[in-house]
């Protein structure tokens, strides 16, 4: 009859390998660089990115500037805030920040031309 409490059952279950020879689990603790074109192919990098991403995007954007009485006022007409509020017509405000946000984090830099 099988035992599983056997030491030498236990060692052929454990011993074998799920993951591919190439794999090290500490490969992030190895000093390896990311390179720009392959990031998102990284879990990790992927995750960080989209939960900073969906953040920001949820977030209500609007263009202030600053008044004489050490206030400040919102600026509704202007072209910054008609670029946040509908950048455009096949993407809504949500999809339009998570882009932009997306290529500041992976490139270094973002582009919208209001």
């Amino acid at each position: 009859m099988w035992n599983p409490f056997k030491k030498k059952d236990i060692a052929k279950s454990v011993g074998g390998s799920w993951t591919s020879g190439s794999y090290t689990p500490n490969w992030f603790q190895r000093g390896d660089t990311i390179a720009e074109g392959t990031a998102l192919r990284s879990t990790i990098v992927y995750s960080c990115i989209t939960i900073l991403v969906n953040g920001v995007s949820k977030l209500k954007m609007k263009h202030y500037v600053n008044s004489d009485d050490k206030g400040r006022t919102e600026l509704v007409t202007s072209d910054l805030s008609k670029l946040l509020n509908k950048p455009n017509h096949y993407q809504n405000r949500m999809d339009f920040i998570m882009y932009l946000m997306q290529s500041l984090l992976l490139n270094g830099n973002a582009y919208a031309f209001a």
